[in-house]
């Protein structure tokens, strides 16, 4: 029985190997009439055809004359001219061949139907046209409501992609259907040049009127295109996804939005953790492939704090993802230097700290009335103990904070600069006059006033070597900690 989903998937150049996870990304599929391929001779075509007319055979002085790679001189001949027609096997030009070079072969580029793609998670439209739709359908959907697709009926292997949700309402945009075109043919023709996108020209020439929708512009189709998430060692992205036409292994137009967009897709997310983040092969990778899984899994946990996106919270994504990264990475069975638990405490601080610098700027108040001669510990004891709090501060955590200089307090709200106890008190006294600062709603079993405390001795005993020995389990529960201490005030964000 046919689907009454669209689901398309142009084949691989090569079969998929590795890890990696099957997407299929919704697109609105527009009908459009737009210019072919040209087969036109390019600069380099030109160039090389001019000086075989003139009798020269030896393509090393053909490439030598020309300043190119001796390798794309022949890839042009071989590839490109002679399976044209243009030259025969003897390097001379065929009678088509001189048509070309003398500009009887040019013709003006013939309008088709084809289709453009645009996006329906995150609405850019896709630098892709197509004159068909290889469609594929799915074997079946298994207990659980994946759908499974068989791809290789010899083998029978089966994937089970992720299907990302439609979002993006659609809309009709010629303009950018002409730059997806222009995009589709330079990315065409250097997948077909072997990848030397620089020694493609442009010799066709047109304007936007020669570009135009057909059929219903308030109904365009939705169809599913099949992509692939995964991990390339060596590169300095995390993960990438695949071009669905394959003519290049990655593109950024759909790894970029997706990676900012990734904490919308649990589903997606926990699927990119287990399959490329195994648990049961750590110990046997190398350094290499091991840093690249740290990496991996500290970009999906910061997928999942969307907030951290934003460009002001920058330092916070920063420290958030060194303790990530730290983390993991101390959690492997070998041995470890106290120099990197104290790295870790430190950055737990540093995200703590962080955090708290982002509540004092999310919610200052005006200290110019505030005395000038300094506080008495009973005086800030008694402020602080009469915070409307739903979490209030114990007895220990108060005669700790109660030493904090009225100075240091008044230039921590101005500021933001101060050590982390002077932060601490000054986000403290800033909760009086606003009902809804998070710290006179959320619970004790959160805040953990003691246990904060706690973190930022061992986080300063550790800067300033001390030469205490610290226990491995207790820093990674104290990097549990600060994670899940920093976590509980997204909704605020």
């Amino acid at each position: 029985m046919k689907s009454p989903d669209l689901f398309l998937r142009w084949p691989p150049s090569r079969p998929s190997k590795g890890t990696h996870v099957a997407v299929l990304w919704p697109v609105h599929v527009w009908p459009v009439i737009a210019p072919d391929q040209v087969p036109a001779l390019n600069l380099f075509q030109s160039a090389i055809l001019g000086l075989l007319r003139s009798g020269m055979r030896d393509l090393a002085k053909v490439a030598e004359l020309l300043e190119l790679d001796r390798d794309l001189v022949r890839f042009i001949v071989t590839k490109e001219l002679q399976p044209s027609g243009w030259l025969d096997e003897h390097l001379k030009l065929t009678s088509a061949g001189v048509q070309m070079l003398d500009g009887g072969g040019r013709r003006m580029p013939r309008l088709v139907q084809q289709y453009a793609f645009q996006d329906a998670v995150f609405g850019h439209w896709w630098p892709r046209l197509s004159t068909d739709l290889p469609e594929i359908e799915p074997k079946g959907v298994n207990e659980k409501g994946q759908l499974e697709f068989l791809l290789q009926r010899g083998s029978g292997r089966t994937e089970r992609p992720v299907v990302l949700p439609v979002k993006a309402p659609a809309r009709a945009d010629l303009a950018e259907v002409l730059k997806a075109w222009q995009q589709h043919r330079r990315d065409h023709a250097a997948a077909q040049a072997g990848g030397w996108v620089e020694t493609l020209s442009d010799d066709v020439e047109f304007v936007s009127d020669e570009i135009e929708f057909c059929g219903d512009l308030q109904r365009p189709q939705l169809a599913h295109v099949w992509c692939e998430v995964y991990v390339s060692p060596g590169d300095p992205q995390p993960w990438l996804v695949s071009d669905p036409w394959r003519f290049v292994p990655a593109v950024k137009w759909l790894r970029e939005p997706l990676q900012q967009g990734l904490h919308q897709f649990s589903t997606l997310a926990e699927r990119m953790r287990r399959k490329l983040t195994p648990e049961a092969d750590m110990g046997s990778m190398n350094a290499t492939e091991w840093l690249a899984q740290l990496e991996i899994r500290a970009e999906l946990g910061l997928s999942a704090m969307p907030h951290l996106n934003h460009p002001e919270h920058a330092r916070l994504r920063e420290h958030m993802g060194r303790v990530l990264r730290q983390r993991d990475r101390l959690r492997r069975p070998e041995p470890i230097q106290n120099e990197e638990l104290n790295s870790l405490l430190t950055e737990c601080g540093a995200l703590m700290e962080a955090t708290v610098q982002w509540m004092l700027e999310r919610w200052p108040i005006d200290t110019r009335d505030w005395p000038r001669t300094e506080w008495t510990r009973r005086v800030l004891g008694d402020l602080l103990r009469e915070l409307p709090l739903q979490a209030p501060l114990d007895d220990e955590v108060l005669a700790v904070l109660s030493g904090q200089k009225l100075k240091d307090t008044r230039l921590a709200i101005e500021r933001r600069d101060r050590p982390f106890k002077a932060l601490w008190v000054a986000v403290l006294l800033c909760s009086r006059e606003y009902d809804a600062h998070p710290l006179r709603h959320l619970p004790a079993r959160s805040l953990q006033w003691a246990r904060m405390l706690e973190l930022t001795d061992l986080r300063n005993k550790g800067s300033h070597a001390s030469g205490q020995r610290l226990d491995r389990q207790h820093s990674l529960d104290m990097a549990d900690f600060a994670v899940e201490w920093h976590e509980q005030f997204i909704p605020y964000f």
